[in-house]
């Protein structure tokens, strides 16, 4: 155990609070703890805004969140670290971490291997994770390496204080250059993996933001590029086949193509403010080999 403590309290405040104050760590960290089921009060797992009687015992049992995590003996590449945080090349086909069975080999095992530090907040699974790629996207991505700078990147996040730029090949042609789509994104009812666009709110939609611009088109395919407002799981491929134009090869939202094997989606940059130096960076990532080769082959049908 990380912690193993039971005490009462006499201060009359919400339970958050006072764990807050009783351990000094940040609230959205607490109240993790609660939600997870570390703290229990009376012997019951409370709400974080309950506010605790003198009488009542609080348990506090949080585990050794030090990554305990099978490494991946294979290499990242690196394309930007400090102290506080690294941003990776993530190639496509591996997942970001384990879950849904799949645990042989992830980015954060690679990671582990390389023996880099990662922030022990998200674990047992997720250690440093603050934003994630699907499985099949490739490209840039950012991990924290400590508490501090994992607190002030997920509010960053929250606060939509990234510019992230994609880049995809589309399976048809937008009927306009660019525009901005919004709306909320739900599971599909006809398919629980699969998400799909809703115009109007919902108590489980998360609203989102996605702009586009065609760069260009090739024989019935577009090269689209996406500046995402929101991070929404599955966002852009969602967006794209709700206006008709999935992105090429993507087998949920739309259908395999012979020119990849994957979904043509790559996580082309990210610029941010440094949380803690307040440095500003933007970090790129080249096109890998396989949207190179779709691109060549579409450009030769072209001619």
């Amino acid at each position: 155990m990380q912690i193993d403590e039971s005490f009462k309290t006499s201060v009359n405040d919400r339970l958050d609070k006072v764990l807050q104050n009783r351990f000094g760590k940040p609230r959205n960290q607490i109240q993790h703890w609660i939600k997870n089921g570390w703290v229990l009060v009376a012997g019951k797992k409370p709400a974080k805004s309950y506010i605790p009687s003198p009488d009542e015992l609080i348990k506090v049992q949080v585990p050794d969140r030090s990554p305990d995590l099978a490494p991946s003996p294979k290499e990242v590449k690196i394309l930007y670290e400090d102290r506080d945080l690294v941003v990776i090349d993530k190639p496509a086909g591996v997942t970001v971490h384990p879950g849904a069975g799949d645990s042989s080999d992830t980015i954060v095992g690679r990671l582990i291997w390389m023996g880099i530090p990662l922030a022990p907040i998200g674990l047992p699974v997720r250690p440093g994770v603050v934003q994630r790629l699907d499985k099949e996207t490739s490209g840039v991505m950012m991990l924290a390496k400590t508490e501090e700078s994992y607190e002030k990147l997920r509010y960053m996040i929250s606060r939509h204080l990234f510019e992230r730029i994609y880049l995809g090949i589309t399976d048809g042609v937008p009927n306009t250059r660019s525009g901005t789509i919004t709306g909320y994104i739900i599971r599909d009812p006809a398919n629980r993996i699969r998400f799909k666009l809703a115009k109007e709110q919902t108590s489980t939609g998360k609203f989102s933001v996605t702009h586009y611009k065609m760069i260009e088109s090739l024989k019935g395919c577009g090269i689209i590029k996406y500046s995402l407002e929101t991070g929404r799981t599955h966002q852009i491929r969602v967006v794209s086949r709700a206006l008709g134009f999935p992105i090429l090869s993507d087998k949920l939202y739309g259908k395999p193509n012979r020119l990849i094997e994957r979904q043509a989606l790559h996580s082309v940059s990210l610029k941010f403010t440094h949380p803690l130096t307040g440095k500003t960076l933007k970090i790129c990532s080249n096109l890998p080999k396989d949207i190179l080769s779709a691109l060549s082959s579409l450009r030769r049908k072209g001619k």
